[in-house]
C-alpha cells in the first residue's frame, strides 16, 4: 500500500480540480513531467479515474484523500455531485456502503421519473419504497416520491439524494 510520502514524492495534486500530474517517473517508466495521471476506468463500472503507481492500480478518489489528509479512508469514498470523475477534495467525502448507496442517482431502468417510485402492477397506483421496504401506495408519483423522501432523510441523513 502506498505512502502519503511516496505518493507526494511521484504525484502532485490540485485540490480545487481533483487533477494529479506526475513530477517524476516510476520505476523506469519514462513519463513526462506534468503529465495528467491516470485514466478512466471504462464499462462495466462505473467511470472513475484510476493511477498504476508502482504496479498498483490505485482509484484517484482514494489518492486525493490520502494526498490531502495523508491517511487512507477507513470507509468507502463518496462523491456528493455523483461525478465519478470529479475528485476534487471538497467533492469528496467518507461515507458507509449504505450511505454511498444513499446517494446515488436514479436508475436508468426508472420509468416514473422519481427516485424510490414506481407503478404497482396490480393496482396502478404509485409505490414508494426504499432500501427493500414498502412505504405505501399512492396516487400519484409526486406523492410517493415525498414519502420516499422523508424515508430517506431519515435513513441517509446528509447523503440522500432527490434524484
Amino acid at each position: 500500500m502506498i505512502t502519503q510520502q511516496r505518493l507526494k514524492q511521484l504525484l502532485d495534486y490540485n485540490p480545487a480540480t481533483g487533477v494529479f500530474t506526475w513530477i517524476k517517473s516510476a520505476r523506469g517508466v519514462k513519463r513526462s513531467k506534468n503529465r495528467v495521471a491516470g485514466c478512466v476506468r471504462t464499462p462495466p463500472w462505473e467511470p472513475y479515474i484510476v493511477i498504476r503507481v508502482d504496479r498498483v492500480l490505485y482509484l484517484a478518489h482514494r489518492l486525493a484523500w490520502l494526498w490531502f489528509y495523508g491517511t487512507w479512508p477507513q470507509n468507502e469514498i463518496d462523491h456528493i455531485d455523483c461525478n465519478p470523475s470529479n475528485n476534487a477534495i471538497q467533492n469528496l467525502r467518507t461515507a458507509t456502503s449504505s450511505d454511498n448507496k444513499g446517494n446515488a442517482r436514479t436508475s436508468k431502468a426508472n420509468t416514473s421519473g422519481y427516485k424510490g417510485v414506481s407503478v404497482h402492477q396490480k393496482t396502478g397506483s404509485w409505490r414508494a419504497r426504499i432500501r427493500g421496504y414498502h412505504l405505501g401506495l399512492y396516487s400519484n408519483a409526486a406523492e410517493a416520491h415525498l414519502a420516499y423522501m422523508a424515508a430517506a432523510r431519515k435513513h441517509f441523513g446528509q447523503f440522500a439524494r432527490a434524484a
